[in-house]
């Protein structure tokens, strides 16, 4: 499945150690067939999401198949540090399995209830798991297993800090303080196991589609 392919490609000790989130966005496109990504910035500041997904499906003539505009929202007001983490983890939505997808009001709903925290590692709601497996899967595609363990040694010597590795890698001190913690490999080692279970049931070749997908059938006006 693609989001496989993306964890591995990016879990190589020789890489960047800064990632773009062009990069980023790029290796996610080339899984895929037909999909466009739009970064939209919102002003209500004062709702609790830091980010989201929508996604809307559309053809052009001559299409068989639905294409896609990944339309990524996000707060205006947040940190550099926070809109790259939530660029990485709405891209790495894209990448979800049909099991993982909100196409209803009550899925949408138990997920808006546990996205009200800039930390959803340790602090999402039980009805927020998908989306927790989410931020923790952008965090090892930041931080993955073979350049956590090459940095560990510096943090236990003091040579750098938590938050040296957040204001090089421009991602939020809280995210890389879980990564880095005792519990991480545990923690990282229980969602990817869940994440290859729900893989393992799905059609190796079901391509990814949607959470919230409002069709359109826009070969009429091409």
């Amino acid at each position: 499945m693609p989001i496989r392919r993306l964890l591995t490609k990016f879990d190589d000790v020789n890489r960047p150690f800064f990632l773009k989130i062009e990069v980023i966005e790029k290796a996610v496109l080339s899984l895929l067939w037909g999909h466009y990504v739009e970064y939209c910035e919102q002003d209500d500041t004062d709702c609790p999401i830091l980010g989201m997904l929508e996604q809307v499906e559309f053809k052009l003539p001559g299409d068989d198949d639905c294409r896609i505009y990944n339309y990524i929202h996000y707060r205006k007001d947040i940190s550099e540090k926070h809109r790259r983490f939530v660029f990485c983890k709405e891209l790495i939505h894209i990448l979800d399995p049909a099991c993982y997808r909100t196409n209803n009001d009550v899925d949408v709903e138990e997920l808006t209830i546990g996205m009200t925290t800039s930390n959803p590692i340790e602090e999402a709601s039980p009805q927020a798991i998908h989306d927790r497996r989410s931020v923790v899967l952008a965090a090892a595609v930041f931080i993955p297993p073979s350049i956590r363990e090459k940095l560990l040694p510096a943090l236990e010597t003091g040579e750098k800090t938590i938050q040296d590795i957040s204001d090089f890698l421009k991602i939020p001190e809280e995210i890389v303080g879980s990564v880095f913690s005792k519990s991480w490999l545990t923690t990282f080692k229980y969602h990817m196991d869940r994440l290859n279970k729900d893989l393992d049931g799905e059609d190796e070749y079901d391509e990814p589609n949607s959470h919230n997908v409002v069709s359109e059938d826009v070969s009429s006006d091409a």
